[in-house]
């Protein structure tokens, strides 16, 4: 290739030869670099794959067949026949025989042999100890079985007063415990496991916790021949859990607060940077539980939302001034935008490189960066008290009450026992006598998407309450909110407002996915509806939330 000097300089031509030889040099060298990482992830594999094969006892196994050898060589080094090498061999891990022959392999193959019955006896009274453990522990009332095949199930299991894993490949349950908990990395082996041990589970009256982080539980089949006394499945998603909680201790409230109160017409921005699993969690609770007044506007900008997503996120309507705003490109093309949000959630573990460029050039107030480890970010960077926070970590969120949730779906089945006793014209301030068992078949033959709608609305009620224990909303304010979060629900399950069906008796279809009411201009006579209906089911459920932990603590609303 020939270059064309100008006087005075370089041409054009040299400088982007000259620039794509430093490219390719700079890519020659982080090549290298990630080869080198490379290299140590498979050193760091390899001791994982040795710290599981002792676990598993593979290398007791090799080490006594190795002792074997070595002690057979050195007897028929003695001058003994192979049988007989054999025979002394074998004695030497039960007996310390007197022997003629003390050669070098003799005298070391002794100790060893002496290391390894030690470790075999070891092991064997472990053994025995959790099993005599294990039984004992399947008689309480707390004992769970955790179905799993990786690290979140062990640890989970582990960490629970009376658990057990079971990590074998055949359909079976443990048997004894009273709650199983299903969570293959493959949602199907958890749903085939269930459904194999459906029987066995209802005959024992035992709970069944599933998890489905990549199956919509909506659009599961409901539960209403499930026999007396037996217990229907619940399912769990990590992702929606991570992002439940993240929302809960980091909440908008007080800036809404102080948003609505000062009449500013400034936004609360929030900046979400990629759109994985854990992405997609943080936007779907953000939409559907940061509604805390008529007049808040936030808007969430999304860096990494496939196209597609992004046409969709762009046209849900919010009702209000929030809004979704999705952009194109690389986040670290827009560092003077995301200087001036109030937080930037970074929802993808390898953003390390993001954050650290997000603290050498923007002075955004919060940066919250997600990891499923315990990694405490804000003592290993400098940066101002506060500013960057750590979420996600699965030793907080896999816990057994988030698992459970039984104050949550408590609360959730109170609200669709509400609504039937409102439909069916019952006294406000009464409860008939056999509502515990009435309530739970109600629960039962909604569907997944009903049981959905109505957990929602439960994850939702501590700002309602708050709202009302700060005097800063009546009941129009908390039904017109309450509507609106319905609204959403549905919008972002694809219904759609269907203005033809608003004056018909039945105002939704099902079957298309339209609803007559999807609006915020609905009828006087429909916005009662949105209020808790019943007076004892209304105090059942500020008990309920007064015990949850991490939301705020409500107090009765006069």
């Amino acid at each position: 290739m020939k270059f064309k000097v100008k006087k005075g300089g370089r041409s054009l031509t040299t400088r982007r030869a000259t620039l794509k030889e430093k490219t390719k040099t700079l890519y020659v060298r982080t090549s290298e670099k990630f080869q080198e990482t490379q290299g140590y992830l498979s050193r760091f594999e390899a001791w994982k794959a040795l710290i599981r094969a002792i676990r598993k006892r593979r290398i007791w196994t090799c080490s006594a067949l190795a002792v074997l050898l070595l002690n057979t060589i050195g007897f028929m080094a003695g001058g003994e026949s192979l049988l007989d090498a054999l025979y002394s061999a074998i004695l030497l891990f039960f007996f310390n025989p007197v022997s003629k022959v003390h050669n070098a392999a003799v005298v070391i193959g002794r100790f060893l042999a002496i290391g390894v019955s030690s470790t075999a006896i070891f092991s064997m009274f472990s053994s025995v100890y959790n099993l005599f453990n294990h039984s004992l522990g399947h008689k309480e009332e707390d004992s769970t079985a955790v179905y799993s095949d990786n690290a979140w199930g062990e640890d989970l299991a582990e960490r629970l007063n009376h658990g057990y894993l079971s990590k074998g490949a055949s359909f079976g349950l443990v048997t004894g415990t009273r709650y199983h908990i299903f969570m293959y990395s493959d949602d199907l082996t958890n749903l085939n496991l269930y459904h194999h041990c459906r029987a066995q589970l209802e005959k024992n009256g035992s709970y069944a916790y599933i998890m489905l982080n990549h199956t919509d539980a909506f659009l599961l089949s409901k539960d209403s021949k499930v026999p007396e006394g037996a217990h229907g499945p619940r399912y769990f998603n990590l992702y929606d859990l991570t992002a439940r909680m993240y929302w809960q201790q980091h909440h908008l409230y007080d800036r809404v607060r102080t948003q609505v109160d000062t009449c500013s017409g400034t936004p609360i921005r929030i900046a979400v940077i990629g759109y994985g699993p854990v992405g997609q969690a943080i936007v779907k609770y953000a939409i559907l539980n940061n509604i805390y007044r008529l007049g808040q506007a936030i808007q969430y900008h999304l860096w990494g939302c496939p196209a597609y997503q992004a046409d969709f996120l762009k046209q849900l309507p919010m009702l209000n001034n929030d809004c979704i705003i999705p952009h194109d490109g690389d986040c670290l093309d827009s560092l003077e935008l995301l200087s001036g949000m109030d937080r930037v959630i970074l929802t993808q573990e390898d953003s390390l490189a993001i954050l650290q460029q997000l603290l050498y050039t923007t002075t955004c107030a919060q940066i919250h960066y997600y990891s499923d480890r315990d990694i405490q970010l804000d003592s290993l960077f400098d940066h101002k008290p506060g500013q960057v926070v750590c979420f996600g970590q699965m030793d907080l969120v896999l816990t057994e009450e988030n698992i459970k949730q039984e104050r949550l779906y408590r609360q959730a089945k109170l609200l669709n026992y509400d609504y039937a006793l409102r439909r069916a014209g019952a006294h406000p301030e009464a409860l008939p006598a056999d509502h515990e068992e009435d309530m739970e078949q109600q629960w039962r033959d909604l569907s997944g998407f009903l049981k959905g709608s109505n957990i929602a609305q439960a994850d939702h009620l501590w700002i309602k309450l708050k709202l009302r224990e700060d005097h800063l909303a009546g009941d129009k304010e908390i039904g017109m909110l309450e509507h609106m979060r319905w609204c959403r629900f549905h919008f972002y399950n694809h219904w759609t407002y269907d203005p033809e069906l608003r004056d018909q008796e039945k105002k939704k279809d099902t079957d298309r996915k339209k609803h007559g009411l999807l609006t915020m201009d609905i009828p006087p006579e429909e916005l009662p509806k949105d209020l808790v209906y019943n007076g004892f089911i209304r105090e059942e459920l500020r008990k309920l939330q007064a015990d949850m932990a991490g939301c705020p603590t409500p107090t009765p609303a006069e």
